[in-house]
Order: C-alpha cells, then structure tokens, then sequence
C-alpha cells in the first residue's frame, strides 16, 4: 500500500464547520474538520495516551477514554495528558476536493495535488462514497483494461470496435503517471454512446490518465466529422480512489459535461457500471487470498497500460522503504481549536 501519495478524503461541500470527519486512509486513522477560519485540518486521530479514538466535544478534540483533550498549542487534562500533542498531518484543498497525504509529512512539498478544473469549472454530477473489498490498485488496473468481454460493460463502451491504444508514461507535478490514448475516425458509436450524445457515427477520442495512486481521469470526446467543432460533445469521468487499509478502498466518481442534460445522463449512465466494477475487482481480491502453488500471471497483447502502471507503483512502494529521520521533528505541531 503506497501512503506517500495525496488521496482524497471528501469532497470540500461535505466539511462544513463543527463536524468533525474521521477517516482512515491508507491504514492511518486520522479526523478533520473545517476551522472557525475556513481550513480544513487534518491530524492523527489517536490519542496518544492508548490510542483510543478522538472525538469532538465542545469544541474540543477529547479522547473517549479518559477524556484528554488536545487544543492549541497541546494537550490539557481534565484527565491524565499525554506527553506530546497530535502529530498535523498534511491537507490540501483544491478544485472542490479536499486532500490528505497519510505519509511521511515532508515528502508532500515534493509532490503536487492532482489537477480536477472540471469539476468546480463544468457541470459536475458526483456519487456517494463506495466502499469495496478489494485494493485501489486493482481498482486502477480495471480502469486501464479497456477490452474486456462478458460478463463486463466495456461492449456497452466499446461497441465491439478495435481500436489502437497509444501509451503514455510521464512525470506531472513530481509523480510519475500512465495514460492511454485511442483516436478513431468515423466510428460508429455503441447504444449506450448514441443515446448519450445523439450521434451515430463520429470521430473518437477516448483517454484514461492515472494521475497518482488515488485518482484517474477518464475523457471522452466526440464529433460527427471531427473533433474541435461546435458539435463535438463529451465528458471528464474522475475515479477517485483512496485505500483504507490492505484489500479494502473508498471509492467516488464524478461526472463533468458542459450541459446538466448531459452530465445527468452519463452519470445515470456510469452509476448503472459502477457495480459491475465493483464485482470484477472483489472477485479478483477473493482470489487473489489464495496461496500461489505454482500459479504465475501471464500477460496478453492488451496488458500494455496495466504492465507499466505495475512498474510505477512497484516504483513508489520502495520509495516507502527509504528512512525517513526528519519526520518525528516536522510532526510536532499544535492543534488548532475545532
């Protein structure tokens, strides 16, 4: 599980003032709320004294054992306080999302929150929260397999047509990212695409861009005799993926177009796909439980995308294993007052 990496933890709406927010992502339980300043913070949400859990009281952030509480600049009593006060762990918000880095707290000023404009910028159709047994990462890999076959939706997308898929591999914002890109000239589009868009045959562009370990960005773009007309139409799909712990994620999507009716009608569209996703990557995770003997994966022709996003991640797992020395001094910080 990668933990130095921004994911996100809610979308900036849902932090409204006095409501404290207690997630755990990538194995590390931590609360958030929105400051009376407008800021969403984020720290560790144990108590130092036994770990127990921190809840909001009064205005305070009060462990429910012994009723510590912890406000600037540390802790107070009435019961017995623990000796240092809550690490801050770094948060960021952006583009409608709010965004926590559960690692070694340094290591983000290195690393750039992913861009969404479209979110904020067109009009924009989001999900509830989803969680599913199974890991972010085979979540990812299933969004880069563009050409699976029954009992999956990719034929409601794909329409049957092979299309060539170019890949992408480069570096944005200080994280290596994946990208696939398929262009297809008077094509014809599936049932679903023609009652979405109202178009039969149509130049093509679809893409899907791995950001970081925790969002993909999916666009679609399509125009009767071209793309860049008035009549070319389409949408940006954000996955955004967050692992709780080993083999288990929190999972939303949005839906961004330039029109409400078509927003709503790809995002009914999508929500009708999202269990069927959800069903391929737990049944892969329940097999996935069972010793190897002997098994070994054997890549076909199409792995392409999913074979290099393999490499990054594996890239970004030993970089979990460097020493980290400067993290117990840059964790020391107050708490500000819910």
């Amino acid at each position: 599980m990668i933990t130095n990496a921004w994911y996100v933890a809610g979308f900036s709406p849902d932090f409204v003032r006095g409501r404290l927010h207690a997630p755990v992502v990538a194995g590390l339980p931590l609360v958030l709320w929105r400051t009376l300043d407008g800021e969403v913070v984020a720290y560790d949400g144990r108590c130092r004294h036994k770990r127990f859990p921190l809840l909001r009281s009064g205005g305070e952030l009060r462990c429910a054992n012994h009723g510590v509480c912890y406000d600037q600049p540390g802790p107070c009593s009435p019961g017995s306080a623990p000796s240092t006060v809550l690490p801050r762990r770094p948060v960021t918000e952006k583009d409608g999302l709010v965004w926590v880095w559960p690692g070694a707290p340094h290591r983000a000023e290195r690393v750039a929150v992913p861009d969404t404009p479209e979110i904020p910028g067109w009009v924009t159709v989001r999900s509830e929260p989803v969680e599913v047994a199974a890991s972010s990462r085979l979540l990812v890999e299933n969004l880069l397999d563009v050409r699976r076959s029954y009992p999956l939706h990719v034929r409601r997308l794909s329409g049957g047509t092979r299309i060539a898929v170019r890949l992408e591999r480069r570096t944005i914002g200080g994280v290596e990212t994946v990208k696939t890109v398929r262009r297809a000239r008077d094509q014809q589009l599936p049932d679903v695409m023609r009652e979405w868009f109202g178009y039969d045959v149509v130049d093509r562009e679809h893409t899907h861009h791995v950001l970081n370990p925790g969002l993909t960005r999916i666009e679609l773009r399509v125009g009767p005799g071209g793309l860049g007309g008035e009549r070319e139409k389409g949408y940006v799909l954000h996955h955004l993926h967050t692992p709780i712990a080993p083999g288990r994620l929190r999972w939303w999507w949005t839906v961004s177009c330039r029109s409400r009716k078509l927003a709503d009608r790809v995002a009914d569209g999508i929500a009708a796909m999202i269990p069927e996703y959800r069903w391929a990557i737990e049944a892969q995770q329940s097999m996935l439980a069972h010793p190897e003997r002997g098994h070994e994966d054997v890549p076909v022709k199409t792995d392409g995308a999913v074979v290099l996003l393999r490499r990054v991640f594996e890239h970004l797992e030993r970089l979990e294993d460097e020493p980290d020395h400067a993290e117990l001094a840059r964790l020391r910080t107050g708490v500000t007052r819910c």
